[in-house]
């Protein structure tokens, strides 16, 4: 389990409502199923994380009455794409919608948001942790001199990542288990950043989001 899974999120699955349900293998052997309890909502939860590298997620839930969350949140980056959802992010205020991919910088402000009851959330999502990405990128990018937080900040919010849209629905989708799991969502989560980075950081900070997602294309 991933640090930041276990110091944020079992706490805050719990405090919420949720309840381990290990029988449940609807996403395989890998990671650890949550449900909703009855009273607050239906519907399930998937984490799955190694060490204080990074963690995915798999949301399919929905709450009986509006829901606020308020709670801290772990330094990270998160790529999360969303199905299904609706409400909105209070700090800074943001509609939440479906058909997008959002990005989050963790571990700053709390984070605040209203859930609208009744309608499902659907999302998958990969957040990974400075351990991860500052490694990465000096054995990658050892010339860069892009800070990865600053990036996340200019591109917020999108629908135009097609590529990037695949690359989760790969990972919500696969069902493996043993050290070939772990191998697929590793080398996944690899691609996923890669995204952001193959790319010199000039193109990466000025052009438009439809010109950044053609470079990348070609650049596969």
């Amino acid at each position: 389990m991933s640090e930041i899974i276990d110091q944020f999120y079992t706490p805050l699955l719990i405090g919420h409502g949720f309840i381990r349900d290990p029988d449940n293998q609807q996403y395989g052997a890998l990671g650890d199923c949550w449900k909703l309890s009855p009273e607050v909502g239906e519907g399930t939860y998937w984490t799955y994380g190694q060490k204080d590298l990074y963690d995915i997620k798999i949301h399919n839930f929905s709450f009986h009455e509006d829901f606020m969350l308020e709670c801290s949140m772990p330094e990270c980056l998160s790529i999360t794409r969303y199905d299904s959802i609706s409400g909105e992010e209070l700090s800074p205020y943001r509609r939440l919608s479906a058909g997008c991919i959002k990005t989050f910088i963790g571990g700053y402000a709390p984070y605040k948001a209203l859930i609208h009851k009744n309608i499902p959330i659907r999302s998958v999502g990969i957040e990974i942790a400075p351990a991860y990405y500052e490694d990465y990128l000096k054995k990658l990018y050892p010339e860069a001199q892009i800070n990865p937080v600053d990036a996340f900040r200019k591109i917020d919010q999108t629908s135009d990542f097609p590529e990037m849209s695949r690359l989760l629905t790969e990972i919500k989708d696969y069902r493996g288990e043993g050290i070939a799991a772990k191998l697929f969502m590793r080398v996944k989560s690899q691609k996923l950043f890669q995204w952001w980075w193959n790319i010199r950081r000039n193109i990466l900070i000025n052009q438009p989001i439809s010109s950044l997602n053609r470079i990348l294309k070609i650049s596969k």
